[in-house]
């Protein structure tokens, strides 16, 4: 089995109080419908397993230049300003040293379908990548998005690779949104999620695809873990690190062999996830103190 690093993604979701983003560098006109700013990656960063140095913000979303158009929306909609200077579209890096977030702000945004017809209706999306872990969230704040629009728009959140063969559409209730790997079949959310809901996408091979076999591989116990936590894995385990649900690494370590265990003594209570590179790939898993 051939088996690329971090060439899929798992998904989670969450919620966390949802704050506007101020201070930010403007990368849209003061009214658009279609645009695209390109600006460098502030920190070095992975997309599908692939490293970039750029990305492309554009109205519905974001794109990677360097590898192709690996591609992601937080709504899979075709969003508009809702008139000039009232929708500008912003980034800022927050965090120091190894543990920045690059964040992209779309606020008090339309959709092509609905802006004239339903000139109230109106959504706030932001997009995260994190350094180190290469996770993206997507990040939902207050909206109003009525009946008769929706019957219009479809929401359809997702990532995809340059290929469209790897990616991930998010279907049904916002509320507990089912990832779907099937992208070509994929039903889109049954309405815009609810203000302070988090989308999480790790890199790792998610239960429910071909590489389901490969995640089985790899175990850990016990879970909740104590002071110590063991790595049970027939394949040879070349690194490990664990990173806070903030996306912060926290804990790496190199190492040769099959099963491992780690010191957890100094982690503080909550949820974590582990990265351990094998011989035959890496694998995202989570675990709780």
């Amino acid at each position: 089995m051939t088996v690329v690093a971090q060439n899929h993604y798992s998904f989670s979701q969450r919620s966390a109080n949802y704050t506007e983003m101020t201070n930010g560098t403007v990368v849209s006109p003061s009214e658009w419908d279609d645009f695209e700013t390109a600006i460098a990656m502030p920190f070095p960063f992975k997309v599908f397993g692939k490293s970039v140095d750029s990305i492309i913000i554009a109205d519905d979303g974001c794109y990677f230049w360097e590898d192709g158009d690996d591609y992601l929306s937080p709504s899979g909609a075709d969003a508009v300003s809702r008139g000039a200077d009232q929708s500008p579209v912003t980034y800022r890096v927050d965090g120091t040293g190894n543990e920045r977030i690059l964040k992209v702000q779309w606020p008090n945004i339309s959709f092509y379908e609905i802006v004239d017809s339903f000139p109230n209706d109106f959504a706030n999306y932001q997009v995260w990548y994190y350094e180190g872990s290469n996770i993206i969230e997507f990040h939902i704040g207050s909206s109003f998005i009525g009946e008769g629009a929706l019957a219009e728009i479809d929401i359809f959140p997702f990532i995809n690779d340059e290929d469209g063969v790897k990616g991930i559409v998010l279907d049904g209730d916002p509320a507990s949104a089912t990832p779907n790997y099937d992208i070509d079949n994929a039903t889109g959310l049954t309405k815009n999620p609810s203000v302070n809901t988090i989308y999480v996408f790790t890199p790792g091979f998610p239960n429910g695809t071909a590489n389901a076999a490969f995640e089985t591989q790899v175990s850990l116990y016990p879970n909740p873990v104590g002071n110590q936590l063991n790595i049970h894995t027939d394949l040879e385990v070349e690194g490990i690190e664990i990173y806070n649900f903030s996306g912060q690494l926290i804990h790496a370590e190199t190492s040769i062999g099959n099963d491992q265990t780690v010191n957890t003594t100094a982690l503080s209570s909550g949820l974590y996830l582990i990265k351990i590179e094998t011989s035959a790939g890496v694998i995202t898993k989570r675990f709780v103190k």
